[in-house]
């Protein structure tokens, strides 16, 4: 009689950690991709402030009595390859920064493709094609 109810306690404690395995993994793996999403967006936004920074560093960089586009996008290369990120576009407004008259506003906008940024490359975390970043400034007298 003793040992048929040992056998029995026995049984249910195995039933008892094998249900506990199922649920766990029926709850880890959402678990899991979740807290995937959370770092990808949280790198995401990281690259955007750092994106951000280039921007204003070569803003002001443009907005120097001696600027030239070389030390513009120089500014902006030393902020962005420190950030890791090399392929990414500059857009400059005035074009030319070296032949701009005082008082006028500059304006750096810079581009960067996602695909080199993420962390995850599948559709589970949507992230926009690219991140874009723009600073504005008024040239020195």
């Amino acid at each position: 009689m003793v040992e048929k109810k040992a056998t029995r306690q026995r049984g249910k404690k195995a039933r008892r950690r094998g249900l506990a395995a199922v649920e766990f993994a029926l709850v880890a793996i959402p678990l899991f991709l979740l807290v995937i999403g959370i770092i990808d967006y949280g790198l995401l936004f990281l690259k955007v402030q750092q994106v951000t920074q280039a921007a204003r560093h070569g803003a002001r960089a443009a907005v120097l009595a001696d600027a030239t586009n070389g030390t513009v996008d120089a500014a902006i290369d030393l902020i962005l390859s420190d950030a890791g990120i090399d392929t990414y576009s500059v857009v400059r407004n005035p074009s030319d920064v070296a032949g701009v008259s005082g008082g006028t506003t500059i304006e750096i906008q810079i581009t960067v493709p996602t695909n080199q940024i993420a962390l995850i490359r599948t559709s589970i975390v949507p992230i926009p094609p690219n991140l874009v970043a723009a600073a504005a400034m008024a040239k020195e007298y």
